[in-house]
């Protein structure tokens, strides 16, 4: 009785939980995904692709993805408190003869995952528009290609580099052709908490790409990479997001939205696959992270506050054991989740309904 109960909490919170975060879920999203990682693996079988580097970004990802993982398995395997505890003190033991007999490896393993650490906990988080928009002003000469960029992190940020290539594909590697943006340098952006100062536009100066460039495929894909400095830690963070052609559209940023603009269509918002997986993802690292923060709270109050002539309630000790099984489900979910949002994609087919907005269609 009390293990079905405990299961009931457990599923209760899984529930709740991904009822909250597919509020606003597409119903075809899963369809869309899986059918644009098959277009990206097929183009880039064919060589019509860039191959993309597996990056930093790429490694911290996988390596989040198997601590939150490993974290939560642990927490499943060990959801009774005795053995929570006995895992606690043995791990202590060990730590302890471990450093006294081998103190300069421990030094180095102790420096080595408080770098870690720091880069996860202080390092700024950015959102880069998913999709480049050509747009305002309304004089055909001045009219340009832009991004947003915000800064979803609490703290500010300073020294904000920008730059922007047209890429081609070539038998040697990959060309970079830099192009000139009206201001490439921001001193300053604050964080998520003023929402007045924490989004920019950058854009490309007027004629930097023509139209025809876009329209007969003269270019594989643009790139853009922007460096930031933590302004409280000074930790430098980079960001490098590409963008095939299908990506560039007529459109122009209202309320934070990207809507079309092009004349002789109707105004519709562009909501592509990309911009769907961004939003899938940045909620689903808010979920762990909260999820993981509150499971280590509870953890370290079993641990602190219980002893072995403390006993709970039987009602109070199911409830304890389904919570935490139920955090541990959650992490393990949206860690999956989240993984998987941050892949290419290819979302041609996906998108189909906005082809008319995109520069390439005449």
């Amino acid at each position: 009785m009390i293990v079905s109960m405990q299961i009931l909490v457990s599923l209760f919170i899984v529930l709740v939980t991904w009822g909250v975060y597919s509020k606003k879920w597409s119903k075809k999203i899963l369809v869309d995904y899986t059918t644009g990682r098959r277009f990206y693996r097929n183009r880039k079988r064919s060589n019509r692709l860039h191959n993309f580097l597996f990056s930093t970004t790429g490694s911290k990802e996988i390596t989040i993805l198997v601590i939150s993982l490993l974290f939560s398995c642990g927490v499943l395997l060990l959801c009774n408190v005795t053995l929570f505890r006995q895992f606690v003190e043995n791990s202590i033991d060990f730590i302890s003869t471990l450093t006294y007999n081998h103190s300069l490896i421990v030094s180095i393993l102790g420096a080595f995952i408080a770098l870690w650490g720091i880069y996860f906990i202080v390092h700024l988080k950015f959102f880069i528009g998913p999709t480049v928009f050509y747009t305002y002003p309304a004089d055909q000469d001045k009219k340009t290609f832009m991004w947003y960029i915000e800064n979803r992190s609490i703290f500010d940020a300073v020294n904000i580099n920008v730059s922007v290539f047209k890429c081609k594909q070539t038998h040697g590697g990959v060309l970079y052709d830099p192009l000139k943006l009206t201001c490439s340098t921001i001193a300053y952006m604050s964080g998520r908490f003023f929402p007045t100062s924490n989004k920019i536009l950058v854009k490309l100066k007027p004629r930097e790409i023509k139209i025809d460039d876009i329209i007969n495929h003269n270019f594989d894909f643009l790139e853009i990479n922007i460096t930031a400095v933590h302004a409280l830690s000074n930790v430098v963070t980079v960001w490098s997001t590409k963008y095939n052609i299908e990506d560039i559209y007529y459109a122009q940023i209202q309320n934070n939205v990207l809507v079309s603009n092009r004349a002789g269509l109707k105004t519709i918002e562009i909501n592509t696959l990309r911009t769907n997986m961004c939003k899938r993802f940045m909620i689903s690292r808010k979920i762990v992270t909260y999820s993981t923060l509150l499971l280590l709270v509870l953890l370290i109050l079993n641990l602190g506050f219980r002893n072995e002539s403390i006993s709970l309630p039987a009602w109070l000790e199911m409830l304890n054991c389904g919570i935490r099984n139920g955090l541990a489900c959650v992490i393990i979910l949206f860690s999956i989740i989240r993984f998987l949002m941050q892949l290419p994609v290819i979302s041609t087919l996906a998108d189909a309904k906005y082809k008319p907005y995109r520069v390439e269609i005449k």
